[in-house]
């Protein structure tokens, strides 16, 4: 059975970088985006229950507890924007809270609460989470690459077709737990 494409938004994309770059063509193809160039108002929030995946450019909207619930179909969260000295986008504590509850798929994130990443973060031991080192925003074709292979990859795992391959760590798929989607099987694709 293949599912709907995923429902993507893209938060404060105030400069229009994402909605004119190259790759926009092909992640329109492999989920519905939509494109805020404003941080979310009180009117948006009824509309996020609608979103599978959220990527976050700027600071101007904070990805929180009452985010994170007025989001209950969010599987994948793209973060790449913001600073440190600004405050960070995503809480991470409620970022975390989510994840261990698996009320979200897993994460990308690029800008912190504290940078470097402490060792110590609960962040860098899920293995649903990936992190890179505030290296994201320096080139835009990568933040759009990597939100149209992102888009695609979360199609695959919810039709349960992702390759092998596609998987830093395939172990984490062998575990056992409740999930929407799963990877291929040996016959299908590797």
């Amino acid at each position: 059975m293949q599912l709907e494409r995923p429902q993507l938004i893209v938060l404060d994309d105030y400069e229009g970088q994402l909605a004119a770059s190259p790759a926009m063509a092909r992640l329109r193809q492999l989920a519905e985006v939509t494109i805020l160039d404003r941080p979310l108002s009180p009117a948006d929030w009824q509309e996020l229950k609608n979103f599978q995946v959220v990527v976050a450019l700027r600071e101007r909207t904070r990805l929180d507890e009452r985010f994170f619930a007025a989001c209950p179909n969010l599987e994948l969260v793209l973060q790449t924007g913001g600073h440190a000295y600004h405050g960070a986008i995503v809480d991470e504590d409620a970022l975390i809270e989510a994840l261990h509850e698996k009320r979200i798929a897993g994460a990308g994130l690029d800008v912190f609460a504290v940078e470097p990443l402490p060792a110590a973060s609960p962040l860098r031991m899920l293995p649903n989470v990936l992190l890179t080192p505030h290296t994201g925003w320096q080139v835009s074709e990568v933040l759009h690459e990597f939100a149209a292979i992102a888009a695609e990859q979360l199609t695959d795992w919810r039709n349960g077709q992702l390759a092998t391959r596609e998987i830093l760590n395939p172990e984490a798929a062998s575990v056992a737990r409740q999930r929407r989607g799963g990877v291929a099987s040996a016959s299908n694709k590797t």
